[in-house]
């Protein structure tokens, strides 16, 4: 029996396909909503629109940065421990970007430190860990479900965190989000 074709080989592709799809799904899914704040934290700030721009800006271009550093630590430390790191540092800065008062504030809580926390926490890692576990004639199945799973938590989590800063405010909509990554 080929390592491919064992139960135990499948079930561990099952698990890291099934781990891989969820870590996609809420990191790129909450990742979708930022948009929606554009208006409430703009007038909370009392600044203009460029001011939450220029924060997700930012947190684009340390995304990208971050990506191949996260890749070099997850390869030395493992993929879960640098996943774990990158939720937990996604999750403080969309908390600390819920308290921002200043442009300032919002620009390295939610374009720097989250920025560090998706380049450590999103399809990067997990596609790699991915690739790494599926054998060649079920890898691109695998990678493309993961990949895949990241526009169902789009579609999931948009009208759901709309509805939120409607009910909740903006600010307790962030913190419920950072709870979730």
């Amino acid at each position: 029996m080929t390592l491919a074709a064992s139960p135990r080989a499948s079930r561990r592709l099952l698990w890291a396909v099934v781990a891989g799809s969820l870590v996609t799904m809420i990191s790129l899914g909450v990742r979708a909503t930022f948009g929606l704040f554009l208006d409430p934290i703009s007038n909370a700030l009392d600044s203009p629109r460029a001011v939450f721009a220029l924060a997700v800006a930012i947190q684009n271009l340390v995304w990208g940065l971050g990506q191949p550093v996260a890749g070099a630590l997850a390869d030395r430390f493992g993929s879960g421990r640098v996943l774990v790191i990158g939720a937990a540092i996604y999750a403080g800065g969309m908390s600390m970007m819920a308290g921002s008062t200043t442009p300032l504030g919002l620009y390295v809580s939610g374009g720097f430190i989250v920025g560090l926390g998706l380049a450590a926490a999103s399809f990067s890692v997990v596609l790699a860990a991915v690739g790494r576990i599926a054998p060649p004639e079920r890898r691109s199945l695998a990678l493309g479900v993961v990949t895949a799973m990241g526009s169902v938590g789009h579609f999931l989590l948009v009208p759901i965190t709309q509805a939120w800063i409607s009910d909740l405010g903006w600010q307790t909509s962030l913190f419920v989000l950072a709870v979730i990554a």
